[in-house]
C-alpha cells in the first residue's frame, strides 16, 4: 500500500493509529515461545521490509540472529530463478540463507535430491555454526 505523504485525514490517520494499538495489544496476549518474546515490541517498529525468493513457491518458516549481527533464514523453495542460484528442478527443497540487518543476501544455499525437502527450523549452535531442522524424502540429495 502506498499513500502518498499528507493525503490522509486526520480521521483516517486515527483509524490507522487505533488498528495498529490493537494489533499490539492482541501480540502482547499471545504465549510466544522464548526466541520470539520481543515480537509485539518490534511490531510498531518496522524498519525494513524485504521479499526473497523466485517465481514459484517460497516459504521462510524460521529466522534467527547470529553472533555477527545478521540472520539466517530458512525455509522451502520450489524456485529456479530469482535469489536462487543454485537450483534446476522444480522440486521443494530446503532453503538456507543469509541477509545483512538492511535485508541484503549474504549467501544462499538450498539442499535437496530429486524428491522434497523442507526445512522447518534453524539454531545458531555453541560453536557458531548452524544446524536445520527439516525433513525429506529424497534418497539422493
Amino acid at each position: 500500500m502506498n499513500i502518498a505523504k499528507g493525503t490522509l485525514l486526520p480521521e483516517e490517520r486515527e483509524i490507522i493509529n487505533d488498528h495498529i494499538v490493537i494489533t499490539i495489544d492482541m501480540l502482547n496476549e499471545l504465549p510466544y515461545p522464548k526466541h520470539l518474546r520481543k515480537v509485539p515490541e518490534f511490531a510498531g517498529e518496522l524498519d525494513v521490509v524485504m521479499t526473497y525468493g523466485g517465481s514459484n513457491q517460497d516459504e521462510a518458516k524460521a529466522v534467527v540472529e547470529t553472533p555477527d549481527g545478521n540472520f539466517v533464514i530458512v525455509g522451502t523453495t520450489r524456485s529456479t530463478d530469482g535469489d536462487i542460484v543454485d537450483k534446476e528442478a522444480p522440486n521443494f527443497d530446503v532453503w538456507l540463507f543469509k541477509v545483512n540487518p538492511q535485508g541484503t543476501i549474504l549467501w544462499s544455499k538450498t539442499y535437496g535430491g530429486t524428491n522434497d525437502e523442507f526445512g522447518e527450523d534453524v539454531i545458531v549452535t555453541n560453536d557458531g555454526g548452524l544446524a536445520v531442522i527439516g525433513y525429506n524424502s529424497s534418497s539422493d540429495g
